[in-house]
């Protein structure tokens, strides 16, 4: 008897649990009392879900979240810290060696590391306007690391914002300006993916937030800086002749194998700015130069892959690309990936 009682309760927490990780649906068609009354459940089926297994708890985890993004939208919770604070701290031990307290200490005093570490943080589980706001606050006060991650957010989407071409190309250019290498990389790849006129206008509030901040800054104008010709790349304004020139010899460049014409060839067909955008054409440069070894072709593929981008949505593939690039030094590769294999 006691057997089968043993037995009864586990097929009842079973049960249990099965029922309440599949909780969800559209949040967005509840009403306000609705969501109130699923927080309590939530916050017993991520404690429940822990003691199932990981896979449990990850999903348990991630439908929290899209209930707290919901509820904060709406104005109904007020706190940041929404996720079970033991799982938080140790997320920011795996990523920062650090305790939650003490870089919430820090970030309270206005700590820009500390600021910039909590949207890491907030960005591993998957709350992302908690993220970009605590990644806003770490660049507004000159963290260079954050403004390089809110421009690559802004360019790719990849954090749950919409493409914006102001904000990705000021960010850039910031952190480019304070000697932010990837930045720099970063800020080439958006200066052929936007327009001339967003262009001019991001340099423009760029400059302006460099002179606030009191940031000495050499080169610093309001004209965006043009990649060389010699790089493979031409100046919007150059003529359709000179243009179609520079691609043909890229293309007979990229045939015969060289890595860094595969890379910016792509790159012209992934922001279609000086050529019509062909992101399966990318893809297939990308690709050519990723087997390589080009960890900023890793990168490219690896959030092709995981927006679903001239690659088939795929966020395993993702994962592989992005683990290849971080391991050939790409450093955005290397904080996405922090984010994604720190377990709570």
């Amino acid at each position: 008897m006691g057997i089968e009682l043993v037995i009864g309760m586990a097929v009842l927490v079973a049960i249990f649990i099965i029922f309440f990780t599949n909780i969800g649906g559209d949040y967005s068609k509840r009403t306000d009392q609705q969501l109130l009354d699923l927080w309590s459940l939530h916050e017993s089926n991520v404690r429940a879900a822990r003691s199932v297994g990981p896979e449990a708890h990850k999903k348990a985890v991630e439908k929290m979240s899209t209930l707290t993004n919901e509820m904060k939208k709406r104005g109904l919770l007020r706190s940041d810290y929404t996720q079970e604070s033991e799982a938080l701290d140790s997320l920011s031990r795996n990523l920062f060696s650090r305790g939650l307290d003490e870089i919430k200490s820090l970030a309270k005093a206005n700590d820009a590391v500390a600021l910039y570490q909590l949207g890491m943080i907030f960005r591993g589980v998957k709350e992302l306007s908690t993220s970009i706001k605590y990644m806003s606050e770490s660049a507004n006060l000159g963290y260079a690391d954050a403004q390089y991650a809110l421009g690559w957010a802004f360019m790719t989407e990849e954090s749950g914002v919409a493409r914006d071409a102001y904000e990705t190309i000021k960010w850039f250019k910031i952190a480019a300006e304070q000697g932010h290498i990837e930045a720099r990389k970063a800020l080439d790849v958006a200066l052929k993916s936007f327009s001339k006129a967003e262009a001019e206008f991001a340099f423009a509030e760029a400059e302006k937030w460099l002179t606030r901040k009191n940031v000495e800054v050499s080169h610093v104008g309001t004209e965006p800086q043009q990649p060389s010709t010699s790089e493979g790349l031409q100046n919007p304004g150059a003529n359709n002749d000179t243009l179609s020139t520079v691609v043909s010899e890229l293309e007979q460049l990229a045939k015969s194998g060289d890595t860094k014409a595969q890379l910016k060839l792509g790159e012209m067909y992934f922001g279609g700015k000086e050529i019509q955008q062909d992101l399966r054409k990318a893809a297939v440069l990308f690709l050519k130069a990723a087997k390589s070894g080009s960890p900023d072709a890793q990168l490219y593929l690896g959030t092709m892959c995981e927006n679903g981008r001239g690659m088939p949505k795929n966020s395993l593939m993702a994962m592989e690309w992005y683990v290849k690039a971080a391991e050939g030094g790409n450093g955005m590769a290397q904080v996405i990936l922090s984010t994604r294999i720190a377990k709570p």
